[in-house]
Order: structure tokens, then C-alpha cells, then sequence
């Protein structure tokens, strides 16, 4: 028997291969975006964090007191406003950075909180100087 053409079977399987091969990399690209976009939100806190020690570099005289706390706004530091990159519309309020002094026998450390609150994220971050 001579056999030119493929079994309904045979294609069956071919689009079944393909159709698991399309869901793992849909997944798999999925999970990339979002863990991109977390990234990209922390970075911002990074950023912000780094401008409010430049800020307070430049302006020492507005440290908070002994063991007091401030809380910076992004106006503060000339920064106009922060955007989800994902959305332009997304724009992210409710940024604040608080500002902790801890004095101690030996030196003086500030905590930094930075918060960054946006429509599709929220998220907060603590570094200690």
C-alpha cells in the first residue's frame, strides 16, 4: 500500500504537540513579564531611597531630631511624579519615604521606609544607613 498522506491521527498529535508547546511558552512569558514588573517598582524604591539620602546630603539642616522620624514627599525632592511603565495612566500617589533617626552612644543611623503606591502595585521597602 502505497501512503502519500498523513492519518487523522498523526495530525491530531502534531497539533496537540503544538498546542502544549504554545501554553508553557505562553507561561513561561507571563511569569517573566511580571517578575520584570516588580522589578521595575523596585528599582523605583531604589531610586527613590538613593534621592532622599542626596537630598538630606544637601539639605543636613533638615534631619529629623533625636530619635524623631520625618516623612519625605516625592515633591520634596524634585521628583514630579513616578508612572507604571506598563500603563501611562497608572500614575503612582501616595509615595512617601519616612525618614527614622536613631541616635545611639556610638553614632547616628537613619532608616529609610519607602512607600510606593500605585493602581496595579503596592509596595514597601526598608533601608537602614
Amino acid at each position: 500500500m502505497n501512503k502519500k498522506a498523513f492519518t487523522l491521527a498523526e495530525l491530531l498529535m502534531v497539533i496537540v504537540i503544538i498546542a502544549l508547546i504554545s501554553t508553557i511558552g505562553t507561561i513561561s512569558y507571563t511569569a517573566l513579564i511580571q517578575d520584570t514588573n516588580s522589578k521595575v517598582f523596585e528599582n523605583y524604591m531604589d531610586t527613590m531611597h538613593d534621592e532622599a539620602v542626596i537630598y538630606f546630603l544637601k539639605n543636613p539642616n533638615l534631619l529629623p531630631s533625636n530619635n524623631n522620624s520625618t516623612t519625605l514627599y516625592l515633591r520634596n525632592m524634585h521628583i514630579v511624579e513616578i508612572n507604571n511603565p506598563r500603563d501611562i495612566n497608572d500614575k503612582c500617589i501616595g509615595t512617601t519615604i519616612l525618614v527614622e533617626r536613631k541616635d545611639s552612644t556610638e553614632m547616628i543611623s537613619l532608616n529609610y521606609h519607602v512607600y510606593l503606591k500605585c493602581n496595579s502595585y503596592t509596595g514597601d521597602k526598608t533601608y537602614i544607613n
